[in-house]
């Protein structure tokens, strides 16, 4: 399960940053949402649950909204969240900008 949990969630950030690329010039906000261990069936399925704290369904959608009202992007709702993508991603954004202007220009081009 983890090799296909972990591919997903890969692909699914990375759709997430093309569609963000893509929509961006129409004022469309695209928000990517990080999240821990939630407090659901899922989690409670999982092999060891018990040693990891949960936020409530409650909890991270308020988190959510308050993200999308402030305009943030990367919305990473807990410490499991901050802490994961602090280790993967040490800085994403020299390389998401220059993604960005690679795709304004080839987007500009079709016009």
């Amino acid at each position: 399960m983890q090799g296909t949990y972990c591919a997903s969630k890969a692909a699914e950030s990375s759709l997430t940053k093309a569609v963000r690329f893509e929509l961006r010039a129409q004022g469309t906000l695209v928000v990517g949402v990080y999240a821990g261990y939630i407090d659901t069936d899922m989690a409670a399925r999982m092999s060891g649950a018990e040693e990891f704290s949960k936020s409530s369904p409650a909890e991270i959608a308020a988190r959510v909204l308050a993200g999308i009202e402030d305009g943030t992007e990367e919305i990473l709702t807990d410490e499991r969240a901050y802490g994961v993508h602090s280790a993967l991603l040490k800085d994403a954004r020299p390389f998401d900008s220059e993604l960005q202007k690679a795709w304004d220009v080839y987007a500009s081009q079709r016009q």
